[in-house]
């Protein structure tokens, strides 16, 4: 008998022919073929060379159905399962079913095959068995690959719903749905507007035929309404069909783009600040030198007045000097307060008295067509800061707001108050100088004038910038500054054609003690009348001397730290004063005061500077001086200090 288990001696030549022909088919083929009885008690005719390499049975191991049953399913549920799908009888139109298993191989080892059955004769069918156990393997990998990916994967159809096929868990997380509420809906789910949803199918499937793969950003809306950006990329399932499913990976930028945004927000803030810095050692720089030159013009006007006779005509023109170079030491005051480095005598404060003090001034300030109103808030907590600063910062606020009304009627209101500001509050404002959460008093400056557009905002704290024509000067940058040194915030609310509310935070007063550097100076032991002027400017140093020689002290002047140490080493220290500038080359005003005082303990020393007291104080935190003088001094004050650090006066 042949494999097939037909008689050749009983058919005719062509037809032995045929079945040899057939029977080399079946040897070769790449199925593993069976030919058996269609009841599980019949017999097995025929195996092929594959279906012995794929599961290692000859026909001799499983000469029957139930021997195959029996080794290929030894356990008894799943051969139950098995038998519960074996035809009855093969019918040709049902044929062609494919049928998966989990079949026993002879050495022992499990393999997926897939079974297709089809009639060969009565009650006998030819079985088909494929190996498809890497194809599963592969697929399960995939499976969890794409469970497990960090990004969503789907399938949608090609269609103009962009139906959703399948889609995994990540898809799912990002959403807020259930798969089995997405599965089949249009992907316009997604999508808060048809708009978004039409550009982002128009731009995918344009990328997709120029490049195979489409990628486009855009936002989704979740569930429960909160948008999620999103980097989709799309690509058909086959790439042989156009019109195939297509698959997409979406990946969420939420984050990204907020993290990208904060380091563009932190990039900004931080040349603003650098900008801030550099600008304001520039101002201070500049404040410093003019300040020396007004020493020499104020204190020579001074000495001028003096031996001027009262009706000489020359007193007008030097009282026209005078106040020429009191509007420069104005302008100065300003630079340093813009820089930080402002002298400030710094108290409890209460910020509404301030306000209502300074109430005439501001109506004085402001147009004639602004109506000034006050909206202060009861009991307001105390701030420690320098009224003088503070009211120049409220004048500054006051007439910027006036200005922004140009020829027309408004209304300019003061509101202050106290709140709790947290750190995404204070992020937010002009310059964040990293200050800490807490309580702070607010002054707001409300306009209803024209407004500012973004552009503008960003630039009104930059030294001399205005809108209306140009040499305006310092004030809002001296308000900037002046916020930042007593600790505060600035932020700034505007558009144009709605007004403009600028709110000065200040820290709640947290003691009330008021430290200060200065100390008196018992000079018994000393020649009162002989004083040392350390100055390395030539401007300084003459007028100061004069100044000095008319008050009726005996003066030795020193062009710099070395030559002062080498002046007091030389009269043991016996000066009652040393009026001690703080910046000069060689050695500064710290290395000189530290010398002396290796010598003299308690010597005197009169501290002098361009800059601002605040400063002075902060670097010689540790060192006793007598007092400080800012430049420029006049006559009077310098006469009245020197007076107070020699212990003349309380």
């Amino acid at each position: 008998m042949t494999p097939l288990g037909i008689r050749l001696e009983r058919v005719r030549p062509k037809q032995a022919r045929q079945e040899l022909f057939f029977h080399a088919v079946l040897a070769s083929a790449p199925l593993g073929v069976v030919v058996a009885s269609t009841t599980p008690d019949g017999d097995i005719t025929y195996v092929n060379p594959e279906f012995t390499r794929v599961t290692g049975y000859t026909l001799q191991d499983i000469p029957t159905v139930a021997d195959w049953l029996r080794r290929a399913y030894p356990d008894e549920a799943y051969r139950a399962t098995v038998l519960a799908s074996w035809p009855e009888d093969v019918d040709p139109a049902n044929s062609g079913r494919d049928v998966v298993f989990r079949v026993t191989c002879k050495d022992g080892t499990h393999k997926e095959v897939q079974l297709r059955a089809g009639p060969l004769g009565p009650g006998e069918m030819i079985v088909t068995l494929l190996d498809i156990t890497h194809q599963r393997r592969t697929e399960a990998r995939l499976t969890s690959i794409i469970h497990a990916a960090p990004m969503g994967v789907g399938l949608v159809a090609r269609d103009a719903r962009r139906t959703l096929k399948w889609v995994n868990e990540v898809v799912c997380g990002m959403v807020g749905y259930e798969r089995d509420e997405l599965v089949g809906q249009s992907a316009r789910i997604f999508y808060a507007d048809d708009a978004e949803f039409s550009r982002v199918g128009q731009v995918k499937y344009r990328e997709m035929a120029s490049h195979g793969v489409g990628s486009v950003q855009t936002r989704w809306r979740a569930k429960d309404g909160r948008m999620v950006d999103v980097l989709l990329s799309s690509s058909p399932l086959d790439a042989a069909d156009p019109q195939s499913e297509v698959t997409f990976t979406a990946l969420d930028i939420t984050e990204r783009l907020r993290a990208a945004r904060e380091q563009e927000e932190l990039g900004r803030r931080v040349v603003q600040t650098q900008k801030l810095e550099s600008l304001g050692v520039l101002a201070g720089g500049i404040a410093h030198d003019f300040n020396n030159l007004l020493l020499g013009i104020l204190g020579n006007t001074d000495l001028a007045l003096m031996d001027l006779p009262v009706g000489s005509p020359a007193r007008t023109s030097v009282a026209e000097i005078e106040a020429a170079a009191r509007r420069a030491s104005e302008l100065s005051r300003q630079m340093l307060a813009y820089s930080g480095r402002s002298r400030f005598v710094v108290q409890a404060l209460d910020l509404n008295e301030l306000v209502r003090d300074a109430r005439q001034l501001l109506e004085v300030a402001i147009s004639k067509k602004a109506a000034l109103r006050l909206e202060l808030a009861p009991e307001l907590p105390r701030v420690e800061a320098d009224p003088a600063q503070l009211r120049q910062m409220l004048v500054s606020l006051v007439t910027n707001a006036s200005e922004s009304l140009g020829d027309r009627s408004g209304e300019i209101r003061i509101v202050t108050g106290v709140r709790r500001c947290e750190r995404a509050l204070l992020e937010r404002t002009y310059v964040d100088d990293q200050l800490p959460a807490g309580a702070y008093v607010f002054v707001e400056v409300h306009d209803t004038g024209c407004g500012m557009d973004e552009a503008t905002r960003e630039r009104i704290f930059d030294p001399f910038f205005t809108t209306k024509f140009p040499g305006r000067g310092l004030g809002l940058a001296a308000v900037l500054g002046i916020t930042r040194g007593h600790a505060g915030a600035i932020r700034v609310d505007t558009a144009p054609g709605q007004g403009t509310v600028v709110t000065a935070l200040l820290p709640v007063q947290q003691s009330s003690q008021v430290v200060t550097s200065s100390k008196q100076v018992a000079v018994q032991d000393r020649e009162r009348k002989m004083v040392l002027l350390v100055d390395d400017d030539l401007t300084v140093r003459r007028v100061g001397e004069r100044m000095l020689q008319r008050m009726g002290y005996e003066v030795t002047v020193a062009v710099d730290g070395a030559e002062a140490v080498d002046l007091f080493l030389e009269r043991d220290g016996r000066f009652a004063c040393v009026l001690l500038d703080l910046t000069m080359p060689r050695m500064d005003g710290i290395e000189t005061m530290e010398a002396m005082q290796r010598v003299c303990p308690d010597v005197c020393v009169l501290l002098s500077s361009g800059y601002g007291e605040a400063e002075v104080k902060e670097r010689f935190v540790g060192h006793g001086f007598a007092g400080f003088i800012q430049k420029p001094y006049r006559y009077a004050q310098l006469e009245r200090i020197l007076a107070r650090a020699l212990g003349r006066v309380g």
